[in-house]
């Protein structure tokens, strides 16, 4: 059974894809069972490819994030044996040499200047009610010489958060994100002077949003920026030289993501995508930003699924949907496709293609449509998994292939809380993490039910991280919340990478200000309430439990308890721990086991 998983994982040898601006294409390589870093020219096959070091990195993070040309370094970010304790690393593409250029607790903001002799990052620290402190450093590449250049107390309630920063021309200041509380609602910019150490917000209080994105990371009098405010994502300008702020768009549509050179005051234009997932199609439109105003320049409408994936010297976009593999492809001035494209992995693909898909939408409990996906085998229908967070987008992933071989549908639905659908949506769960948002997944279940004229016992439920909580949850849902019927007898169900204990996650993840936005302020009481240990006895499907020994994000003990209880119960359940792994598991040996037992268990309870 195992060659049936081998035949997806080694169709897709290659993952963590960067384009450089002379057109190097760098990319982890599955040899075995070990990853290594390899670069390329984007027109090389990778038999022409050259190994840039002899570090496996399958035991670790990497983010590849700049590559300075003149000298041949690669920045990234990584850890030690996936424990997600970030720090900058450095490869030098002519030695093959790697070294480590910060040593913090856990690095979040970080940025090269244009000419690559500076490094601003930030060394995150303790958490308090009030958020992470942090301290930011300036380091001159030059001289390896580190300059504090601030430090964040309890005196300061805006935090220095995940985020890129803007340095300014004449490399005097910076601007980066900071983050009201460390609550992910409120959002501004911060400006450092760096040879003062002076700093000030940006920002009115009436433009602070959960969505703040500066736009390239270089400015001279304007800084372009993304707010979210009024529900919509909207272009803004900020006057560096009087403070000035103005709005040039007015979209009244949702735009999925915006775009543009690192140094956007060579072009002045920014790029939109718009995504219609009804229509199986996505529009792509080109502003100019001149004078006061935000100018559309030309619009191309494209068939099939696409992101934008990088702008450096040319535009490349993600194109690949349920039931193709991901390609890179690039796009002219025109927007107009060119022919050529970088083929992330087998090129034959009739048999890593094995099911279709539909766009749906329901009617949830509230009288709400919820945007969905139903991820078909070719042939018959046996049985069905439904998604339980993180659903609704169209891209290829081999388990959704793989279960369609076996009769097994899956069911993607974008539950209130998604970020696939409009900011509207994407705030509704806060506050509310474990209310509204399941209930979307319960109606998931029965209009799959009744769309498919498929018995309960056939539909199961499947999640990670978010999504295991969510699985957990909607499998000891109290049987009436907020006035609701929620029963519905699954099949079975698939906990991965997912917490029980909301107390526990809030003291041992290293985001807890992300349950912070999820459920608000911390109060014991009140997470109990949403943690699925509270309602055990109302499990009555079988389930999978799965997670890695060295999870930072969703530590192990969260799930302690809800494990203790299973084995103290009569209950049909199946555990499987990943030793050394992380959130997610790189090990690829590892990863055959996992698939194979979610394979095997859901062919137990769905099918049998």
């Amino acid at each position: 059974m195992s060659k049936q998983i081998s035949k997806y994982l080694d169709a897709f040898p290659s993952t963590h894809f960067y384009i450089t601006k002379d057109e190097f294409l760098f990319y982890l390589f599955q040899e075995g069972n070990e990853k290594y870093l390899y670069r390329r020219n984007i027109n090389q096959h990778h038999k022409e490819a050259v190994k840039v070091c002899d570090e496996d990195f399958s035991k670790q993070t990497y983010w590849p994030f700049e590559y300075n040309e003149k000298e041949s370094l690669l920045y990234f970010i990584s850890d030690t044996d996936n424990l997600e304790n970030y720090n900058i690393f450095t490869i030098d593409c002519k030695t093959r040499s790697i070294t480590q250029i910060t040593h913090n607790k856990y690095t979040q903001m970080y940025a090269l200047n244009s000419t690559k002799d500076l490094l601003l990052y930030s060394d995150r620290k303790h958490h308090t009610s009030i958020g992470y402190d942090s301290d930011v450093y300036l380091l001159d590449l030059s001289s390896m010489t580190k300059k504090l250049l601030m430090t964040t107390t309890d005196e300061d309630h805006y935090k220095v958060t995940w985020s890129g920063a803007s340095f300014s021309h004449d490399n005097k200041k910076v601007i980066f994100r900071v983050d009201y509380q460390s609550k992910r609602l409120k959002s501004n910019f911060l400006e450092v002077d760096i040879t003062t150490g002076k700093k000030k917000l940006l920002l009115p209080s009436n433009l602070e949003s959960a969505t703040l994105h500066l736009l390239g990371n270089r400015h001279q009098k304007y800084l372009y920026f993304i707010c979210e405010v009024n529900q919509q994502k909207n272009i803004y300008r900020f006057d560096c030289e009087n403070s000035k702020i103005k709005q040039l768009s007015n979209f009244k549509e949702n735009i999925h993501q915006f775009i543009a050179e690192k140094d956007i005051s060579k072009s002045n234009n920014v790029l939109g995508l718009i995504k219609n997932k009804e229509d199986d199609q996505v529009s792509i439109r080109k502003y100019s930003l001149v004078n006061d105003s935000l100018k559309l320049n030309s619009e191309n409408t494209l068939k099939g699924n696409f992101d934008f994936f990088d702008y450096q010297n040319n535009l490349w976009l993600n194109h690949d949907s349920f039931d193709t593999p991901r390609t890179l492809v690039q796009l002219k001035e025109d927007l107009k496709l060119t022919e050529f494209k970088i083929n992330l992995g087998k090129e034959n693909i009739e048999d890593i293609s094995r099911c279709r898909y539909e766009f749906h939408q329901y009617e949830t409990f509230d009288g709400n449509k919820v945007d969905s996906y139903f991820i078909l085998p070719k042939g018959e229908v046996k049985a069905v998994l439904v998604t339980a967070f993180y659903g609704g987008n169209n891209f290829y992933h081999f388990i959704y292939n793989l279960f369609a071989e076996y009769g097994i549908a899956t069911f993607s639905p974008s539950v209130r809380g998604s970020m696939n659908v409009n900011p509207a949506w994407r705030k509704l769960i806060y506050g509310d993490l474990g209310g509204d948002e399941i209930l979307d997944v319960i109606w998931a279940a029965r209009y799959v039910r009744d769309t498919l004229n498929i018995p309960e016992h056939k539909i199961g439920i499947s999640g990670g991280s978010h999504g295991g909580y969510a699985t957990l949850r909607a499998i000891t849902m109290p049987e009436k919340f907020k006035g609701f019927d929620t029963r519905f007898n699954y099949g079975a169900a698939i906990c991965a990478a997912g917490f029980a204990d909301l107390v526990d996650f809030y003291k041992t993840s290293n985001i807890p200000d992300w349950l912070v936005q999820m459920l608000g302020k911390y109060d014991e009481k009140k997470y109990l309430e949403r943690s699925p240990i509270s309602y055990f006895d109302n499990l009555s499907c079988p389930l999978l439990v799965l997670h890695g020994t060295n999870d930072a994000r969703v530590s192990p003990s969260s799930m302690e308890v809800f494990i203790e209880k299973l084995k103290q119960s009569d209950k049909e359940y199946e555990i499987f721990i990943s030793e050394g792994q992380g959130h997610h598991t790189n090990n690829k040996e590892l990863r055959i086991i996992e698939i194979q037992k979610r394979l095997d268990f859901l062919k137990k309870h769905l099918l049998s």
